[in-house]
């Protein structure tokens, strides 16, 4: 747990996984990979926000691993402040649009694989046109160079709906210190575009 203040608007989680991470064997400390899971309390929902692996044991699925412990993180976190989990989500790089600086700089990752790798593992992409906000002084700035996809609830398989998604969108913005999301023009336009929930494809997920 990072954010120990209970009123605290996020609860942040991070795993590491690796080899003698406490220091009780007599083998060199050796971190492979870590995973870092927000839950918002207002939206009674999830962020899957960074998931990594190191190059040298991606052959073992612990990146599966990760996605799945993160799964049981988010919805022990949503019991344990009183809710069910309404959403469970991701953003990413959208493939068809060009790479970000900040992308090119840290990210070497390929953004297709990467959105394919994830919806191998049950995500579907949100069907409207994802935008973010975040306040800097007094102003909002926004970026629409991302994609959202949905993962099924951990427990009874669902996707979220239109509003839980909204709802969620509202909290992460809020989370990013916009007071108030829906008076914005970005997010009545990314409100606006939102058609219907994600719907499954091909062999149900796992």
């Amino acid at each position: 747990d990072i954010f120990k203040n209970p009123k605290s608007p996020i609860d942040l989680k991070v795993t590491v996984a690796g080899l003698d991470l406490r220091g009780k064997q007599k083998v060199p400390a050796t971190i492979k990979g870590i995973c870092i899971s927000f839950y918002y309390k207002e939206s009674d929902a999830a962020m899957l926000m960074y998931l990594a692996v190191d190059p040298a044991y991606r052959t073992e699925g612990l990146g599966n691993a990760l996605f799945k412990h993160h799964n049981s993180v988010v919805i022990a976190t949503a019991r344990a402040n009183g809710g069910k989990l309404t959403g469970s989500y991701i953003s990413m790089q959208d493939p068809q649009k060009p790479l970000t600086p900040e992308h090119q700089k840290f990210d070497k990752y390929d953004p297709q694989k990467r959105l394919d790798k994830y919806a191998a593992w049950g995500g579907q992409q949100i069907p409207f046109d994802y935008i973010y906000g975040v306040q800097a002084g007094n102003t909002v700035e926004t970026g629409d160079e991302c994609v959202l996809m949905a993962f099924k609830h951990p427990v009874d398989g669902t996707y979220p709906s239109r509003e839980q998604t909204l709802k969620f969108m509202r909290s992460l913005w809020r989370g990013y210190g916009v007071e108030e999301p829906e008076k914005h023009p970005a997010f009545q336009k990314m409100a606006q575009s939102y058609k219907k929930p994600p719907q499954p494809r091909g062999p149900k997920a796992l």
